[in-house]
């Protein structure tokens, strides 16, 4: 689904972060439907409406560019003409083109209009595109470190000038390869490189295999970890101390029974073939072979000391990677328990528990506040009940400082701790009679992160008359609410008029009801 949105996305010309956008599809319940589809639409400002054509041969309906499902999957519609229509799969980043006559019989009359705002984009976006840049640096200035010190080992290393110890190298090279891919499995995270090659074989399952009880060595470590480390140390080994290389042809040479006994395993107990674990066997039975034949590199005897030494390096490296790997395996768990959450959370019988008796305010412009930010007609509003001096409401102007747009609109409804405190009220309300909403909500967020401590001649700059009758009547209006309603401390947010409690939040809106 992350193909498919980042194409959507790129079509339109919307400012997203991969990290960011990926976050929330794994947190976003029913993510492959058009419900959790529209709900990643809003979080980006987009204008979104779900239609179903009846007369679907009237191909004039469709708007260009367009998501629509067709042959049980969503596709991009690029263009339309009499008789072809241009689709685009985004999942696999391919373009389809079909005939009218075609698509009409295949296509199920289900259509997402999109379109984009001046506003669209991702929340926070400058600040996840630098923490994404700066995710990016790290990330590449390891893999430079690990391939110069990989360098510096070969240009130092007497062995480079055998073949044998190259086909080594690539041999243990290959094994990280096929245990890293062991290890996603284990942490349950797609991969197509592993589907591709599960399903080489027909009586295959990986991930049958790869999860059973014997895949785990005493409880202590699995066997993906084991070899993840194994082919860590060896080509170590080959690289930094070429002197263990006795030592590691006996090592070597010890593993192959636990490779027949794990081809009796998946043939005779479980009766499935794991193609990645059965690929490490053939790596591990060409270690040794190749250890055979290479008399140039070590000779045959035994040193006790270094032995110790390598075993030691084996266990060090399978024991980390498995506190490692736990700790990976519980943020892998709090990710899927967060989309349990959120499933919960948008479930109408729990909604109804938590929410069913809540009180729901009228929060109209005419008795409320007409201090709305974002579109007036959004299907989901936010009321804000605040103070200009509340440092809670200053964090929560912060949190809110993204949200207005086509799909979701703030309003502000403001009292004040005493009297001598209600100008801050009374020059906002004048600022967005005089100024508009789009510079009011920057004056606001100016006040809250600075200006509260400079009081009244914070305004000054801008020339706000806050006498007028409108002020007036707005300021009224406020108070009358809030004495209407007593409502029990600021901040109180409102969604669609119905109070936010725990455990819903903020960001939770469009679980509301409309």
């Amino acid at each position: 689904m992350l193909n498919f949105i980042e194409c959507v996305f790129q079509k339109l010309g919307v400012k997203y972060t991969q990290s960011w956008l990926k976050k929330q599809i794994e947190t976003i319940p029913n993510i492959t439907s058009i419900y959790g589809l529209c709900h990643v639409m809003s979080l980006y400002k987009l204008y979104y409406q779900c239609v179903k054509v009846v007369h679907k041969e009237n191909l004039t309906l469709i708007k260009t560019p367009c998501i629509i499902i067709y042959k049980n999957q969503f596709m991009i519609v690029e263009s339309v003409t009499d008789s072809l229509i241009k689709l685009k799969d985004g999942t696999r980043n391919k373009t389809i083109t079909v005939s009218s006559k075609i698509f009409v019989q295949d296509w199920n009359g289900v259509m997402i209009l999109i379109s984009v705002s001046d506003n669209s984009s991702e929340p926070e976006y400058k600040t996840h595109l630098i923490n994404e840049s700066i995710q990016v640096l790290k990330k590449t200035g390891i893999g430079l470190c690990i391939v110069a010190i990989c360098i510096i080992g070969v240009l130092q290393n007497h062995m480079v000038q055998y073949i044998y110890w190259w086909i080594l190298i690539f041999i243990n090279m290959l094994g990280l390869g096929v245990s890293y891919l062991l290890l996603l499995q284990q942490l349950h995270i797609p991969n197509n490189v592993s589907k591709t090659l599960c399903d080489l074989v027909k009586n295959g399952s990986c991930e049958s295999v790869s999860q059973s009880n014997a895949a785990n060595f005493f409880k202590v470590a699995k066997f993906s970890e084991i070899g993840f480390g194994y082919f860590f140390v060896n080509a170590f080994v080959l690289i930094w101390i070429p002197q263990l290389l006795n030592s590691y042809f006996w090592i070597a040479t010890c593993t192959l029974p636990f490779t027949l006994w794990s081809v009796w395993y998946q043939k005779f107990r479980i009766k499935s073939w794991c193609i990645l674990c059965l690929s490490s066997i053939v790596l591990l039975w060409a270690q040794v072979i190749v250890c055979f034949v290479s008399r140039e590199l070590y000779d045959y005897s035994f040193i006790l000391n270094n032995t110790i030494y390598l075993i030691s390096g084996y266990v060090l490296a399978v024991l980390l990677l498995s506190e490692l790997m736990y700790i990976l395996s519980k943020h892998q768990q709090s990710k899927q328990l967060l989309k349990d959450f959120n499933i919960l959370k948008e479930n109408g019988m729990v909604f109804t528990a938590i929410e069913g008796n809540a009180e729901r305010f009228d929060t109209s412009d005419d008795n409320c506040s007409s201090l709305v930010f974002g579109n007036p007609d959004a299907l989901h509003q936010i009321t804000v009940f605040s103070n200009p001096f509340c440092n809670p409401c200053s964090a929560m102007h912060a949190r809110l400082n993204d949200f207005p747009g086509v799909n979701v609109s703030v309003k502000y409804v403001f009292t004040y701790f005493s009297p001598e405190y209600d100008f801050a009220n009374r020059y906002i309300i004048a600022a967005y009679q005089q100024l508009g909403a789009s510079q009011t909500w920057d004056i606001l967020t100016e006040w809250y992160e600075k200006g509260r401590q400079y009081g009244k001649s914070f305004f000054n700059k801008y020339n706000l008359d806050i006498t007028t009758e409108n002020v007036l009547k707005e300021v009224e209006k406020h108070r009358a609410w809030h004495s209407d309603n007593r409502l029990q401390g600021t901040p109180t947010v409102l969604i669609n008029g119905i109070e936010l409690v725990p455990p819903y939040s903020l960001e939770d809106y469009y679980y509301f009801p409309i």
